[in-house]
């Protein structure tokens, strides 16, 4: 921990409670938390092995704040948050809660006056929503949202984007795949396939 703890804080375990969204914990790499269960404290957490996982102990910076014990489970999908003296709230991981990923299209699209290519990325959600970014040089940046639905045939999928507007699958030598064209994207016009493919 000696290691870390001058770091600025990277999140290593961010929840939510199950029945109040605005209560959130974060315990970040450095050794450091911030709890919005119990208002707003900040302070150092410490890891011990527990029944089904581990256990956090947290220690505000503050002797007027609540001391807590966070019992995260051996997946880290689910947390129990004790305060001392108070009831325990249930939590879940804010990287299993939401949206997730369905599918997935990829391609590639020239960036104008360099020789690479960005890397152009599409998310569908099972939520009916679907996002498209392209990634170059390290950055990635959104050029597209909208929702898609599948077709009764079980394999044609139907978008409506923000900007593309409205786009139907084909099924081609790649499998199924869109033809995505969007002109005056911040990485200038695209014109590109994206193959689609079931989600990792």
């Amino acid at each position: 921990m000696s290691t870390y703890e001058a770091e600025l804080g990277i999140a290593y375990l961010d929840f939510v409670a199950s029945q109040e969204a605005t209560s959130t914990l974060t315990l970040y790499h450095n050794g450091r938390y911030m709890d919005l269960v119990n208002m707003m404290v900040e302070g150092t957490w410490s890891m011990a092995q527990g029944a089904d996982g581990y256990d956090y102990t947290l220690t505000p910076d503050s002797d007027s704040d609540t001391k807590a014990v966070l019992s995260v489970a051996a997946d880290q999908a689910k947390a129990t948050y004790t305060p001392d003296g108070g009831e325990a709230v249930a939590m879940v991981s804010t990287a299993s809660s939401g949206p997730k990923a369905a599918m997935e299209m990829k391609g590639t699209t020239p960036i104008p006056g360099q020789e690479v290519e960005a890397d152009v990325v599409g998310q569908l959600f099972d939520d009916g929503s679907v996002k498209v970014v392209a990634s170059a040089f390290g950055q990635e940046m959104e050029l597209d949202a909208g929702t898609w639905t599948m077709g009764e045939d079980g394999f044609t999928v139907t978008f409506t984007f923000d900007n593309a507007g409205e786009i139907v699958s084909a099924v081609g030598e790649n499998g199924a795949s869109i033809q995505y064209v969007q002109a005056g994207s911040p990485i200038g016009d695209i014109e590109t396939e994206l193959v689609i493919s079931v989600a990792e």
